[in-house]
């Protein structure tokens, strides 16, 4: 079933050429500039961590927001008149990191897809969106997620921001976790990810920085708030006019009759198909469209009163409820032990 997160519109960034070029297939027509960028990104991907030489896509200023044509990422280090579909780049390396930038105008969705490496997803400026399945993580600059290879997953942002994302050879990986993790962002790992995407680094360095690299993974306990749309087509009407305003306060009986159902019906079709009562599943509703904005650091009381809550407590209670822990609290950067994950889950440091 579809899991949606916030009840705004999101503008559709065309990711399908991207992932069909990616796996071989035609490429659409479009953009020049901006097509000149994805195929950049596919031949460099795919071309160098076929031949197990790694290259530097993307590095300048982590805090850069303004985008290219499209939202595609930043591919200055490919010089005009290169072939970018070939692989070709100015700098290669034989490290297990490639790091790259995407510059996120709000709204911006890198559509569902997967990547044969692992990701460990960045938000640098701004406030990031990870969905996978029916879960949904936020990220603020304090947190990223480990995005394991394959994983089928979209990535937005409701407001502007930059993402800085590394992709990790699986077979050099010394980290193994099989689902998505999040991790603290600390001001270290920051400093080293801005340093891994350096191309003046020699080989004895960069390998250097990627042990210590595995050593900044730490995990960190963080309750997402998953949410599904129900079967029944006049319960699945409802759901999608909450989508689009949260804080909407009509009762099943008065959407009963806007739909053209009984709130009996619409209660049995909102509990079958999403196994949570109305009541419930709308409280989930408030607390997710809400988090992009606690993550960008806006007052609780007027997330509250935009969430439709009549008063902070009451918002704070539910937070408190669903997720363990006050909006304040969500998003503190501080790690759990490494044994809160479970074993097995780090491989053995690659020789």
């Amino acid at each position: 079933m579809t899991m949606y997160a916030t009840s705004m519109r999101h503008t559709r960034w065309p990711c399908e050429p991207l992932r069909a070029r990616a796996f071989g297939g035609p490429a659409a027509a479009g953009d020049p500039v901006r097509d000149r960028a994805l195929r950049g990104l596919i031949g460099l991907l795919r071309g160098g961590l076929a031949r197990g030489e790694h290259q530097h896509l993307v590095h300048g200023d982590h805090d850069r927001a303004a985008a290219p044509a499209g939202g595609a990422p930043e591919m200055g280090a490919t010089p005009a008149g290169d072939a970018p579909e070939t692989g070709a780049a100015p700098e290669e390396h034989h490290g297990a990191v490639i790091v790259a930038t995407f510059p996120m105008p709000a709204g911006l969705v890198f559509d569902w897809h997967t990547h044969t490496e692992h990701q460990l997803a960045w938000a640098a400026s701004g406030v990031l969106m990870v969905r996978a399945g029916d879960a949904t993580w936020v990220l603020p600059p304090t947190r990223a997620l480990w995005i394991p290879a394959g994983l089928r997953h979209e990535t937005l942002s409701s407001g502007p921001a930059t993402m800085r994302s590394l992709y990790i050879r699986p077979d050099r990986s010394p980290v193994a976790w099989a689902e998505p993790t999040p991790v603290a962002a600390s001001q270290l790992l920051a400093e080293m990810i801005g340093y891994l995407g350096s191309d003046a680094l020699d080989d004895g360095a960069r390998a250097r920085a990627e042990a210590v690299l595995a050593d900044l993974l730490q995990p960190v306990a963080m309750t997402t708030i998953d949410l599904r749309l129900p079967d029944d087509d006049r319960a699945r009407q409802v759901a999608v006019a909450l989508l689009d305003h949260p804080a909407d306060k009509r009762t099943l009986p008065e959407w009963g009759r806007e739909v053209g159902a009984s709130a009996r019906t619409l209660a049995r079709g909102f509990l079958a198909g999403t196994g949570i009562p109305f009541g419930r599943w709308r409280t989930l509703l408030r607390l997710q469209a809400a988090l992009p904005a606690l993550a960008a650091g806006e007052p609780v009381t007027t997330v509250a009163r935009r969430a439709g809550y009549d008063t902070t407590s009451a918002f704070v209670a539910a937070f408190r409820r669903e997720t363990g822990s006050t909006p304040a609290a969500y998003f503190a950067a501080s790690a759990v032990s490494r044994s809160a994950v479970p074993r097995g889950t780090r491989a053995p440091a690659p020789t």
